[in-house]
C-alpha cells in the first residue's frame, strides 16, 4: 500500500491577472453577408441594415449586438432622426426604436402604412415621416396616415428609396419609373426620357454643393437646380454600371459605390475595387465617422477600414453556445471550442459556428482533438465519433463501444493515436485502420474513463471513476480508495521530471495529487471539485473546476515551487471550469459554464518596470492609457514605429522622417487598441530594434 501524504498549501497567494471574457453575447459579430444600409448615432453606435436583421457595433470596445426579431428580418433601409432609429423591412412593415437601439415598436398596413414591404425611410422639415413602399408612399403626420398611390398621379406603387434634401423636397427612387420629387404642392417626374442614367433608381444622396445624386442601375445622375447637369456611367469614368450609393467622405471627394468597386470623385478620378482589398467588388451602403470608413457590401458582409488596417466582417456567428467543454488550435493558429451548440471557430477577429443550422449532424460538441492534417475529431450528445475537415462532418463508424457505454472524450496521444474514452467500460485508441481497445481485462471495465495519459506505447494511465489504473507492458496496478487513494479521478497527466499529477473530484478527498513512483500527496486547492491538471509551455501546473459557494479562486497554479491562486472573474463565484488550453501564442483559453476567458502568460506574470532592448524602451509596461517609445538614434534619416499583436497583424504605424541623431521619445495612445500583448518594432535607416508591450485595459 503507498503512503499519502497530506500537504495544506498555507503560502498561496491571490494573483489577479488580466483575463478577457467572451461570450455568445459579446462574441457575436455581423453574422450576415448583406448590408443594404449603414447609419450612425451621437458618434457612438454604427448600425447596419442587413438580410439577417439589424446589427449595432460599438467601435470603443469592438462590441457588436444582433436585434432580428422583426416579422422579416430582411432590412432594407435605416434613417436616424436624431432620436429615433426606423428600420424599414421586406414584408414586416416599418419598426422604430430609440438611438441606443432598445425595443422596437413596429408599424404596418394594420396602422395605415400603404404596404408592408418597405424601401425607404425618411422625415420632412415639418416632422412627418415619409415611406417608400410597394404599395405607393405613405406620410406619418402625428398619428395621422395618408397614402400616395397611381390613384394620386403617381407614375407607379413601387418605390425603392426615400429621401429629404437640404430645400425640404422629398425625393423617392421607383422600380422602373425615374425619380419622383414632392416639393410640397406638386409632383414631378424625371426619368430617362428626360436624361436620366436609369429608370430604376436605387438612392438619392445630395452634397454640400447642393447637387442630388440619383443612383440608378445604369449608372448616376446629378440633378441642380432641378435640372438634370451630368449622367456617370461606366462609359464615362464610373468602375461599375449599377449605382448603389453616394456619399461625399470630405469637401472635395465623393465616393460612388457600383458593383464593381467604388469611383472617387475629387481633384482627380481614382477607383477603389477589389483588387486595392476591399472585401467584394459590389458596394451597397459607404460611411465614414472619425477617421474610420465602412463599405457595405452585396455578398461580403462590411470591409471597415481604420488607419490603413482593413477588417471585413462577414457571417460571423459569436460564440453560440456558454458551455465551453473542450479547446483545441489548427496549424494556422485558429481556436476551436466544442460547446453546447455545437464547435465554434476563433481566428484572432472573428467567431464562426458550426452547428445543427449550418447541416453538421450533431448539435452538442462535447470533445476535440486535431490530427496532423487539421481535421477535427469531436465526439457529440449523440454518441457518436466524428470526423470535421472544416468542410464537411461525416460520421466516423465505433464497433467498438462497450456495451452500456457511450463516447464521451476524444484525443490524441504523442504516438499520434486517436483515442476514445466511454463513460462506461473503458477505452480504445486507432491506428493503421484498426482500434485496440482496453476494456474486457481493465480493472475499470465496470466505470467510466475520465481521461488518459500515455507515457509510452506500453505504459499508459487511466483516470477513472474509481481511482487510477496504471497499464505498464500488459500488468495492471490500480490506486483507488480500497488501498488508501481517491476514487472519482477526473484527469491525468506527467510532468518533465516524470511526477504524475492527478485531479479529483470530490467532497473529502478532492484536490490536486502528486506521485513520485512511492508515495501520493494530496495537494488542498481551490476547490475540492477539480476537473483538470495542465501544463503550460512554462513549465506551469494548473488545475481548477467548479468552485465552491463563496469561492472566487477559479484557478490553482504552481510555478516554480510556489503556489498561486488566479481569479478569473472577481464578480463569479459558481464558476465550472470544463477545459483548459495554452495556444501557439501563449494565450491561456480557460472553457466554463459562462463562456471562455482568456489571457496571456506574459500577462499573468506582467513585469512592473518599463521593458528595454537594444536601447529601446517602453513605459510604463504594462500600460493601459499613454505609453512612451524611447530609443537613441545613431543617425540621422527614416524611422519608423510599428506595433504588431501576437496574430502578427499591424494595429499603429507611424513613419517620421529627418529624424536626428540622438535621444528620441513619442508618447502614444492606446484608444483602440484591445487589451494584449504587442510587439514593437522600431526601425530605421541602420538598425531594427524589437520590444514587448503589455496593454491592459
Amino acid at each position: 500500500m503507498k503512503n499519502i501524504l497530506f500537504v495544506l498549501l498555507l503560502s498561496s497567494q491571490l494573483v489577479s491577472a488580466q483575463w478577457t471574457h467572451y461570450t455568445n453575447s459579446n462574441t457575436i459579430g455581423l453574422m450576415a453577408t448583406h448590408v443594404s444600409d449603414m447609419v450612425e448615432t451621437y458618434g457612438i453606435y454604427q448600425y447596419f441594415a442587413t438580410e439577417n436583421g439589424v446589427y449595432r457595433y460599438s467601435p470603443n470596445d469592438n462590441l457588436w449586438i444582433s436585434y432580428q426579431n422583426f416579422a422579416s428580418n430582411t432590412i432594407t433601409d435605416l434613417f436616424y432622426d436624431g432620436y429615433y432609429l426606423w428600420a424599414a423591412t421586406n414584408g414586416g412593415g416599418a419598426y422604430k426604436s430609440t438611438w441606443s437601439g432598445g425595443s422596437w415598436d413596429q408599424v404596418t398596413s394594420n396602422n395605415g402604412l400603404a404596404g408592408n414591404i418597405v424601401k425607404g425611410i425618411t422625415r420632412d422639415n415639418d416632422l412627418n415621416y415619409w415611406f417608400a413602399t410597394y404599395s405607393g408612399i405613405s406620410r406619418l403626420s402625428g398619428t395621422t396616415w395618408t397614402t400616395y398611390n397611381v390613384d394620386s398621379g403617381l407614375p407607379t406603387n413601387l418605390f425603392n428609396c426615400a429621401f429629404k434634401d437640404s430645400q425640404n423636397n422629398l425625393w423617392f427612387g421607383t422600380s422602373s419609373k425615374g425619380v419622383v420629387k414632392y416639393n410640397g404642392t406638386e409632383w414631378i417626374t424625371y426619368n430617362v426620357a428626360g436624361g436620366l442614367a436609369g429608370n430604376t433608381v436605387l438612392n438619392v444622396y445630395e452634397d454640400s454643393s447642393n447637387r442630388i445624386w440619383v443612383c440608378t442601375t445604369h449608372g448616376a445622375s446629378v440633378i441642380i437646380g432641378g435640372t438634370i447637369t451630368n449622367s456617370y456611367t461606366s462609359g464615362n469614368g464610373l468602375s461599375g454600371q449599377v449605382v448603389y450609393c453616394v456619399n461625399q467622405i470630405s469637401s472635395n471627394a465623393i465616393y460612388v459605390g457600383t458593383n464593381n468597386g467604388v469611383t472617387v470623385f475629387s481633384n482627380t478620378l481614382s477607383i477603389t475595387d477589389t483588387i486595392n482589398n476591399l472585401y467584394g467588388p459590389e458596394i451597397t451602403a459607404i460611411m465614414y465617422s472619425n477617421g474610420t470608413s465602412y463599405y457595405g457590401h452585396e455578398n461580403n458582409g462590411v470591409t471597415v477600414i481604420e488607419n490603413g488596417n482593413m477588417t471585413n466582417y462577414s457571417n460571423w456567428d459569436g460564440l453560440v453556445g456558454n458551455t465551453i467543454y473542450s479547446i483545441g488550435e489548427t496549424s494556422d493558429g485558429n481556436i476551436w471550442f466544442a460547446n453546447n451548440s455545437g464547435i465554434t471557430k476563433y481566428d484572432g477577429m472573428q467567431w464562426n459556428c458550426f452547428n445543427q443550422t449550418d447541416g453538421m449532424p450533431f448539435y452538442s460538441a462535447r470533445s476535440i482533438a486535431i490530427d496532423s492534417l487539421d481535421n477535427i475529431w469531436l465526439t457529440a450528445s449523440s454518441n457518436s465519433l466524428f470526423s470535421f475537415n472544416q468542410e464537411t462532418c461525416v460520421q466516423f463508424p465505433l464497433a467498438i463501444v462497450p456495451s452500456g457505454g457511450h463516447i464521451t472524450k476524444v484525443q490524441y496521444d504523442k504516438f499520434n493515436r486517436l483515442w476514445a474514452i466511454f463513460s462506461y467500460g473503458g477505452a480504445a485508441y486507432f491506428e493503421n485502420g484498426i482500434w485496440t481497445s482496453f476494456t474486457t481485462n481493465a480493472p475499470f471495465s465496470n466505470y467510466s474513463v475520465n481521461d488518459i495519459f500515455v507515457e509510452n506505447s506500453s505504459e499508459i494511465w487511466f483516470a477513472t471513476s474509481h481511482g487510477i489504473s496504471h497499464y505498464l507492458g500488459g500488468v495492471w496496478t490500480s490506486y483507488n480508495s480500497n488501498n488508501g487513494f481517491a476514487n472519482s479521478i477526473t484527469d491525468v497527466i506527467m510532468d518533465e521530471n516524470g511526477l504524475i499529477w492527478a485531479t479529483c473530484n470530490g467532497y473529502s478527498d478532492g484536490g490536486l495529487y502528486t506521485f513520485n513512483g512511492t508515495d501520493w500527496n494530496r495537494n488542498i486547492v481551490n476547490t475540492n471539485n477539480v476537473q483538470f491538471v495542465y501544463i503550460d509551455s512554462e513549465g506551469s501546473i494548473w488545475c481548477g473546476g467548479s468552485t465552491n459557494y463563496g469561492n472566487s479562486n477559479h484557478l490553482t497554479q504552481y510555478k516554480n515551487g510556489n503556489w498561486y491562486y488566479q481569479q478569473i472573474d472577481n464578480s463569479l463565484t459558481n464558476l465550472s471550469i470544463y477545459s483548459f488550453y495554452e495556444d501557439s501564442h501563449k494565450n491561456l483559453w480557460v472553457g466554463t459554464n459562462k463562456g471562455v476567458y482568456t489571457a496571456n502568460l506574459t500577462i499573468v506574470d506582467a513585469p512592473t518596470e518599463s521593458s528595454e532592448f537594444n536601447g529601446l524602451s517602453i513605459y510604463p509596461n504594462p500600460s493601459n492609457d499613454l505609453f512612451t517609445i524611447e530609443t537613441n538614434i545613431k543617425e540621422p534619416g527614416f524611422l519608423n514605429i510599428s506595433l504588431y499583436n501576437l496574430q502578427g497583424q499591424l494595429v499603429l504605424e507611424e513613419n517620421i522622417s529627418n529624424v536626428p541623431a540622438g535621444p528620441f521619445s513619442k508618447n502614444f495612445s492606446t484608444s483602440g487598441i484591445c487589451q494584449g500583448v504587442y510587439s514593437c518594432v522600431v526601425r530605421t535607416d541602420s538598425e531594427v530594434s524589437k520590444t514587448k508591450l503589455i496593454i491592459l485595459k
